[in-house]
């Protein structure tokens, strides 16, 4: 699903756990720029980037800029919960992140 973001708002802040059946989602910027906050992760996404987080990891994605932005939010069930890796972010070059390939 895609997200339209006006400036100033922020998908809620918020976690999959495994009471709603284990659930990873990834994000991937359409245009302009985001802010991911993850439990430990603070990060500006651009277009393209693209960003993985697992089960049991509290986030939200946000818009800090002055104009709207598109995410999209791809959420997976069946994952099993990672307990020590954090959640990842990657750069479009970033072959996770290129077109036909799996994050």
């Amino acid at each position: 699903m895609a997200e339209r973001l006006d400036p100033g708002s922020y998908i809620g802040f918020h976690g999959h756990f495994e009471s709603e059946g284990p659930t990873e989602e990834r994000y991937w910027v359409l245009n302009g720029h985001a802010r991911l906050q993850a439990e430990y992760r603070d990060v500006t996404m651009r277009q393209f980037d693209c960003a993985f987080v697992p089960t049991g990891r509290m986030h939200t994605v946000g818009n800090t800029g002055t104009e709207r932005v598109w995410v999209a939010a791809w959420p997976s069930k069946g994952a099993r919960t990672v307990r020590s890796t954090p959640t990842t972010w990657r750069r479009r070059s970033d072959p996770a992140c290129r077109r036909g390939s799996g994050a």
